[in-house]
C-alpha cells in the first residue's frame, strides 16, 4: 500500500514568495498602462508583425477558413473571423508581457515574437475548436448531433450498401 506524500500548499514561507511575486507582477502591468495612458490617443503604441508572421497568420487563417467551411456551412464562418481576432490579441498580450520591462515612452512600435506569434496560434486552434463544439450544439442540439457537412454529403452520395473502395471514390 503506497502512501503519498502531499505538502502542505499552505506553507507561509512558499505562499509569501507567491504574494511577492504576483506584487512586482501587479506593479510592472499598472506601470505599463500608465506608460501607455501617459502617451495618451495622438501617440499609440503600434503592434505589428514581421512580413513572414504576417504571412504565417495568413496561412492559419485560410486553414481555419478551410475547415470551418468544407465542414459546416457559411454562418459558421463568422467563428473563424472572430477567432482570428483573438489570436491577434493574444499575440499582442504575450509580446507585451515579454517586453514590459523595456517599455517606455520612447518606444513606438513593439514588433510580434515569433514564439508569442505561435504560442496564440496554439491556443486559438483550441479555441477554434471549442467554438465549433458550441456551433454544433446549438445548430444540432446534443441530442441529435449531426455529422459535420462535407462527411454528410459524402454519406448520402454513397449506396445503402457499399464497400470501402465505393466510398474511396466518392471522395
Amino acid at each position: 500500500h503506497i502512501n503519498p506524500v502531499v505538502k502542505n500548499v499552505f506553507n507561509n514561507e512558499n505562499y509569501d514568495k507567491r504574494e511577492i511575486q504576483e506584487e512586482r507582477n501587479a506593479n510592472q502591468v499598472l506601470n505599463v498602462y500608465k506608460i501607455l495612458k501617459e502617451r495618451g490617443p495622438e501617440k499609440p503604441l503600434k503592434f505589428e508583425l514581421t512580413k513572414e508572421q504576417q504571412r504565417r497568420f495568413q496561412r492559419q487563417l485560410e486553414e481555419w477558413s478551410q475547415l470551418v467551411v468544407m465542414n459546416y456551412d457559411e454562418e459558421a464562418i463568422s467563428t473563424m473571423f472572430r477567432n482570428g481576432v483573438v489570436t491577434i490579441r493574444l499575440a499582442m498580450i504575450l509580446t507585451m508581457l515579454r517586453n514590459i520591462d523595456r517599455l517606455d515612452l520612447t518606444i513606438e512600435t513593439i514588433t510580434c515574437e515569433d514564439v508569442d506569434l505561435e504560442t496564440a496560434i496554439i491556443i486559438g486552434n483550441r479555441f477554434l475548436k471549442n467554438n465549433i463544439d458550441i456551433y454544433e450544439d446549438l445548430l444540432y442540439g446534443k441530442a441529435q448531433k449531426k455529422l459535420p457537412l462535407n462527411k454528410q454529403k459524402l454519406l448520402e452520395a454513397l449506396p445503402g450498401r457499399f464497400s470501402r473502395q465505393d466510398a474511396l471514390k466518392a471522395l
